[in-house]
């Protein structure tokens, strides 16, 4: 009955939004200049640098910064994860506005930032309701995904047809396989999403190198380990991380002068641990620490296109990595929690599921260490294939189509 109800609200919503984007474009199909919010809450989940880019570039439009603080978390953890947004922005010389806690305060700023359209890069209502719910009632917004869409649980509700879902103007879909899930689930039955590749992948593909390195300088194979955080989800049971932790503090001992180490976990690891009963503050901040002081490994919890590019291979159990880390076409290990865990992904991460090395027990870590090692380029094969079929043509890039299609639905 309370499922019955939510569908209910969601599609009387969805009526209504429709009625409400009609003069909202209307609105802004008269302005010279066009207002364009991102708000972002975790830093490694932004993948819109090339769209605000083109769009700094283009004189119809003026992009901004909105950061948004993560409700219900640790304090010091929060603060961290708002200054390296700050940084990053503001070292690019770009228009930033930082919220707070303050719904009042946040509204006063939303206000004076004077936003046409708003981008968010996460669809749940994980910080403060006025920069999130409020924003979605009052302007036109767009949602790009913060993850290559990848996986399947919880009947697709919480990723594809929840009250976000239904109520934004656009979403920007990165593939066939997430638009026909929308048609398939969603209540709107995908009428706003548009399928534009993923721009998070953009960075990966370009010529370019790093100008300054993302490891420290040394001649060992560079390897990242990517724990997920669903330590705490049966409903989407990724992560690895409590059977293996104390298994890779001691490959990083026994491989010394051999592999650098990246320890690259999804930013909620942390405060998932600090909160989990066998581990806590003291232990997780040891844990965190010993990846940071140990002269053969590193942590890394920012940006990673980079690290991806510098890097000789990756282990992990992540979500989006699972596709992401394909395009810089290198080996790349993943760790199957149970062998039911291909249950939790759809067709197209199912084809990247494919393309990498599988990790049961902790004999296949170590030889696929080995492999790396030896210089051996495993599942090259499926790699290409997989690349073939999902790389975007060249003639147009995610970020552009993105652009394009708002310049053709909002200029006159």
């Amino acid at each position: 009955m309370r499922e019955k109800m939510r569908k209910h609200n969601i599609k009387n919503r969805s009526a209504k939004v429709v009625a409400l984007e009609r003069g909202k474009i209307e609105e802004i199909r008269g302005k010279e200049l066009i207002r364009v919010a991102f708000v972002i809450s975790f830093h490694s989940a932004w993948k819109l640098d090339s769209l605000y880019t083109l769009m700094l570039e283009d004189s119809r439009f003026s992009p901004f910064v909105v950061i948004a603080p993560i409700v219900g978390r640790d304090a010091s953890w929060s603060r961290k994860e708002i200054n390296t947004i700050f940084n990053y922005h503001d070292s690019r010389s770009r228009e930033i506005y930082v919220g707070n806690m303050d719904d009042a305060y946040n509204r006063l700023l939303i206000d004076k930032a004077n936003p046409d359209i708003v981008f968010a890069t996460n669809p749940f209502p994980l910080v403060p309701k006025s920069l999130h719910a409020e924003l979605l009632k009052k302007y036109l917004m767009c949602y790009v995904p913060y993850h290559m869409e990848v996986g399947r649980y919880g009947g697709d509700q919480g990723q594809y047809n929840s009250y976000f879902h239904n109520s934004v103007w656009k979403i920007f879909s990165p593939h066939s396989v997430s638009l026909q899930t929308f048609r398939d689930v969603q209540i709107r039955k995908g009428r706003n999403v548009i399928v534009t590749g993923y721009p998070g992948i953009e960075p990966l593909l370009a010529s370019h190198r790093p100008q300054i390195t993302s490891w420290k300088i040394g001649a060992e194979k560079k390897i990242i380990w990517a724990p997920h955080h669903t330590i705490d989800m049966p409903s989407l049971p990724y992560s690895n991380f409590l059977k293996y932790a104390e298994l890779f503090m001691k490959l990083v001992d026994r491989y010394s002068g051999r592999v650098h180490w990246s320890f690259k976990p999804h930013p909620l690891l942390y405060p998932k641990l600090i909160e989990h009963p066998d581990w806590g503050k003291e232990r997780t901040n040891a844990y965190y620490a010993f990846w940071k002081e140990n002269k053969n490994s590193q942590f890394d919890d920012g940006g990673y296109t980079d690290l991806f590019i510098e890097s000789d291979a990756m282990i992990h159990d992540s979500g989006s990595f699972l596709a992401e880390y394909l395009y810089v076409d290198k080996p790349v290990l993943y760790v199957w929690s149970s062998p039911s865990v291909s249950n939790y992904f759809n067709d197209f991460g199912l084809e990247a599921l494919d393309a990498c090395a599988r990790a049961d027990c902790e004999k296949d870590i170590v030889n696929f260490i080995e492999e790396v090692l030896e210089g051996r380029n495993t599942f090259s094969n499926s790699r290409r294939s997989f690349l073939d079929r999902w790389t975007p043509s060249s003639g147009s890039s995610p970020s552009a189509r993105i652009l394009s299609h708002l310049s053709q639905e909002l200029i006159q």
